[in-house]
């Protein structure tokens, strides 16, 4: 009995010994490329366009969280190191979200001409070769893969995954005609609520295909209209007189009703309609803004929109022009998912998206700027759509131009190389005059551009809020210095040359160091309209001392530009933060990073890095209280009643009319 025991004591030591070396053997390769800067440039250069890791997962998955707040987990290190972590990150080999390509809801052509509201009747694709092709069916079965963070701020991400795997065998594809939501031989007819002021209203009425699946359908009635909601609702004046609009309120029309997924095995769909459902444009009563036709200004520190302060509030869904948690990886997206993500963000209350890959798009084959010069036009589509579509949803776009990383989308590295210089010191992006010179080219092709759906060009368009001189610039509690006030005056000054009529907003990531001092520069260049900050996780004590430094300047706007909404990384909650932050005037308030659903309206798309916010119902019932916490936020922002449970959101959503 004795032998036994001491044999088993002596087994356990051993493999305590194990576990313990493996764990310092993880440390050590977790932290390794802290002191490393001797890794050969060369290969890092050969294999830059190669790693296409995610632009947050090889960020997030390291660093401590409770002064985390940037979503490049850098732990304080300088742009130089940079290099040296893409290794680190790209031997992870993270899965992803496996996205099946589709049978389109809907095929938009650049020239207008739009199939009826369900996207499916008599459409004509003009998509690029490079998108994701049509029929293709669905794989038999479809994995969710959410890694999870280690409960220990140093520890490495843990790997083992939630994992749920759905049977899309089932799923019906676009030109099916038996789906359950399908009314196949009644004609529908809106018209837009008096209470939804869109500027679309000769477009109000659009006709339903007789061969619709799960898209708007109608009750017994060969033709209805759109009918106000029963009940009377408490209209509040917004703070736009283009955003005059009551809360959402329930939508009582019979002829509207939410689309059922496609199949009994897609993610469980959100039935609550009690504080009303986005439809898609011109439909029902839910309150949606008109489509931009004036410009978003700056007076002192506060926005304003045709004389009333706007508050810029909204969501980051950066994959909107190139996306990375699809197959193929990276995909152009499929329109049928930019559009639910523009109504998901009407729903939640918002006005403005932030989107890296619209501006954002160098250095692989599917760029914009595949190479210095060669401009990719297959990359327009999206770029011109995901705008197109914002148009249409009342939303405005604040649109980076570069990135402090060399993400899938691309970053200043890429600009560094095409100057022929060495990646190892990233400060050249600011200092060298060739790098500069490359970047203003880049930046003139894309604010050129005209739009192959609105025929405006991007520099004309007030669709576009703004643009941000890049994402993250000097990283962590810039770690990596802030760009030099003379290179963001360069930049801020070339672009308004470009788009007069746009705002510039210094893409310095926060404002103090580590130290609590202030090194953002864009405070003091006149021509920078706004500065912003990240957090991770929400932190109370940086949100109040960056709302001090901004008393004493009265010329810059501030927002909060990417913020962990889960609460789950530590910090402070977000009621705290949100008082905070809604007591800053003019401030605004966006989340890091809202999905909806794959092309076929059945699973959740998600990214890996563990804040993703899926709109309404693919989150747990904790984080789903989260979410509406930041629902009503956005609408206290913007002077409407917030509702007491999450917007509906009709999936998928109609095609849309130029």
């Amino acid at each position: 009995m004795h032998s036994n025991t001491l044999a088993i004591a002596v087994a356990v030591a051993v493999l305590v010994a194990h576990v313990q070396n493996t764990v310092a053997i993880t440390h050590q390769h977790q932290h390794q490329y802290h002191s490393n800067n001797n890794i050969n440039n060369n290969n890092n250069n050969n294999n830059n366009n190669n790693i296409l890791i995610s632009s947050e997962q090889q960020a997030r998955l390291a660093a401590p969280f409770i002064q985390q707040r940037d979503h490049s987990h850098r732990d304080k290190l300088n742009d130089d190191n940079f290099l040296n972590d893409t290794a680190h990150f790209h031997s992870h080999n993270w899965k992803k979200r496996a996205q099946p390509l589709n049978p389109k809801f809907s095929d938009d052509s650049p020239t207008g001409s739009v199939s009826s509201p369900a996207g499916l009747a008599g459409a004509t694709s003009k998509q690029s070769s490079l998108a994701p092709s049509d029929g293709v069916q669905p794989s038999s079965t479809t994995t969710r893969v959410i890694a999870q963070r280690a409960a220990n701020p140093k520890a490495t991400a843990n790997k083992s995954a939630t994992t749920l795997s759905t049977s899309s065998s089932s799923t019906k594809t676009t030109s099916s005609s038996s789906s359950t939501s399908t009314t196949s031989s009644t004609q529908v007819t809106t018209s837009s609520s008096s209470s939804v002021k869109s500027a679309q209203s000769s477009s109000s009425t659009p006709a339903t295909s007789k061969n619709q699946v799960a898209t708007v359908s109608s009750s017994t009635t060969a033709s209805t209209t759109t009918s106000k909601a029963a009940t009377t609702t408490t209209t509040t004046k917004a703070t736009s007189t283009s955003q005059k609009a009551s809360s959402a309120t329930s939508s009582k029309n019979s002829a509207l009703t939410l689309p059922t997924p496609p199949s009994s095995s897609c993610a469980t769909m959100y039935t609550d309609i009690s504080s009303g459902a986005v439809y898609g444009p011109g439909l029902g009563d839910f309150p949606m803004s008109p489509r931009p036709s004036t410009f978003v200004k700056r007076s002192g520190a506060k926005l304003t929109l045709d004389g009333e302060t706007y508050r810029m509030v909204g969501p980051n869904i950066y994959w909107l022009g190139l996306d990375e948690n699809v197959i193929p990886n990276p995909s152009y997206p499929d329109k049928g998912r930019v559009r639910e993500a523009m109504a998901i963000t009407v729903a939640m209350g918002g006005n403005t998206i932030r989107s890296h890959t619209l501006g954002i798009s160098t250095g692989n084959s599917l760029s914009l700027w595949p190479s210095n010069g060669k401009t990719n036009a297959a990359a327009w589509d999206s770029i011109d759509y995901a705008i197109f579509a914002a148009r249409n949803y009342g939303l405005r776009l604040l649109i980076p131009l570069s990135d402090n990383y060399a993400y899938y989308h691309g970053g200043k590295y890429d600009f560094i190389g095409w100057a022929g210089l060495s990646k190892s010191d990233g400060n050249q992006f600011y200092t060298s005059s060739a790098v500069v010179k490359i970047f203003k080219a880049y930046i003139s092709v894309l604010l050129n551009h005209v739009n192959t759906y609105t025929g405006v060009a991007l520099k004309d368009d007030p669709t576009i809020l703004g643009w941000e001189t890049g994402n993250e610039y000097g990283g962590y509690m810039l770690g990596g210095g802030a760009p030099p006030a003379s290179w963001t005056s360069s930049i801020a000054t070339y672009v308004k040359s470009i788009a007069p009529n746009h705002l510039v907003f210094d893409g310095t990531d926060g404002l103090v160091d580590s130290s609590g001092n202030l090194q953002n520069t864009g405070f003091g260049v006149s021509n920078v309209d706004g500065v912003t900050d990240h957090f991770y996780p929400a932190l109370d004590w940086l949100l109040t001392k960056d709302k001090g430094l901004l008393a004493s300047q009265t010329t810059k706007n501030y927002f909060v530009g990417e913020l962990d909404w889960t609460g789950q990384q530590g910090g402070d909650t977000l009621s705290s933060f949100y008082t905070i932050l809604e007591g800053m005037s003019g401030s605004g308030s966006m989340i890091w990073s809202v999905f909806g659903h794959d092309a076929n309206c059945c699973d959740y798309v998600t990214h890996n890095d563990n804040y993703s916010l899926l709109y309404p119902n693919g989150n747990t019932k904790a984080l789903q209280a989260q979410i509406l916490l930041v629902v009503q936020h956005w609408y206290r922002m913007r002077g409407l009643t917030p509702p007491k449970t999450m917007p509906a959101v009709a999936c998928p959503q109609p095609a849309l009319k130029a």
